[in-house]
């Protein structure tokens, strides 16, 4: 009578998680021991890897059932997000856009897209308008394929203007222009005839 032994082998552990890189990424590799299948991806998800042992060994409770074991892939995260106004707007009374400076960086070069919100919802590729001298806030999403959503806030300003109007002329002398805007601490005021009397 023949005694078969088996060789003992501990039970493998899959690697996870792992993270969105472009290329086929392996939870656990092969072994002389066992045979891995379904342990190779690239894209993000959930997997289950299975382990065959090979005649002559058993795992180290004495079974030799395949094991399995579930592993995922999570998305990347967007690198080097910068959003800011690019240049100045100075109030006219009437609604500007600011233009927006953006970047960011993605695994293999996605495409990112832009979205804006004045109000944190409702997000558009449109940036918002605004009318009255300050700082407001825009909202953004960053989103590319396979990529964690990147979202922030910038501000975007709109400067008081001042003019100063000089007459000159001696005491009775008048002139007249076309309309203006005068922008002080008061609501604006619009003249077209200015008279000086000495």
């Amino acid at each position: 009578m023949t005694a078969n032994y088996l060789t003992k082998v501990d039970p493998p552990v899959a690697k996870t998680p792992l993270t969105y890189n472009g290329s086929v990424q392996s939870c656990a590799s092969s072994t002389a021991q066992y045979q891995t299948t379904d342990n190779q991806q690239t894209l993000p998800g959930q997997y289950t890897a299975t382990f065959t042992l090979y005649p002559g060994y058993c795992w180290s409770d004495g079974s030799v059932t395949n094991r399995t074991a579930k592993w995922e892939i999570l998305n990347a995260s967007l690198s080097d997000v910068t959003v800011e106004q690019s240049g100045s707007l100075v109030y006219t009374g009437k609604p500007q856009t600011p233009t927006v400076f953006h970047q960011a960086t993605a695994v293999g070069q996605k495409t990112v897209t832009w979205t804006y919100s004045a109000s944190g919802s409702d997000f558009s590729p449109t940036v918002p308008s605004f009318t009255e001298i300050g700082e407001h806030t825009v909202y953004y999403k960053a989103e590319a394929e396979y990529h964690n959503i990147a979202v922030g806030s910038f501000t975007a300003t709109i400067e008081d203007s001042r003019y100063t109007i000089e007459f000159e002329g001696g005491a009775g002398a008048e002139g007249s222009m076309e309309p203006v805007t005068l922008i002080h601490d008061e609501p604006y005021v619009v003249a077209n005839v200015f008279t000086k009397k000495g």
